[in-house]
């Protein structure tokens, strides 16, 4: 018995499963890149990968930085002294002018998420000439 011959049960012989059409589908594939092209790719995304790195370590240094000075501020004795003689200041300026602190308030209460908190939708500067410019139309 050889086994050349065919199985007596042709349907036990093993068939070739239909590969799917590339041709109609959007997926073709391309011819193989030149190894220059693949090295430059390569090169591509390895200086795109440094790029990034080196971006999260500016800004992992910026943060750091932060941090210093914020801690350095606070460590100053000075420090407390600036926070209370602004809080005093606030405090007679309210004070003084009630209703300036009122018309300002209102001004701001759209922007406000919290007493005190301000969500803003325009830059700081604008809003403050804003404000200054209703200030003014009062006074007149």
């Amino acid at each position: 018995m050889t086994s050349s011959m065919p199985p007596s049960q042709p349907w036990l012989q093993r068939q070739k499963t239909p590969q799917p059409d590339t041709s109609t589908t959007s997926q073709r594939q391309q011819p193989p890149r030149p190894a220059s092209r693949v090295d430059q790719l390569t090169g591509r995304r390895r200086l795109f990968a440094a790029l990034l790195q080196r971006r999260s370590e500016c800004v992992r240094l910026i943060t750091d930085l932060n941090d210093t000075m914020t801690l350095a501020e606070r460590a100053d004795p000075s420090y407390h002294q600036l926070k209370r003689a602004a809080d005093q200041a606030y405090d007679e300026l309210v004070r003084r002018h009630p209703d300036l602190y009122h018309r300002i308030r209102t001004a701001l209460a759209p922007y406000e998420t919290r007493y005190g908190r301000l969500e803003r939708r325009t830059p700081r500067a604008d809003l403050r000439d804003q404000i200054f410019a209703g200030l003014n139309q009062g006074r007149g």
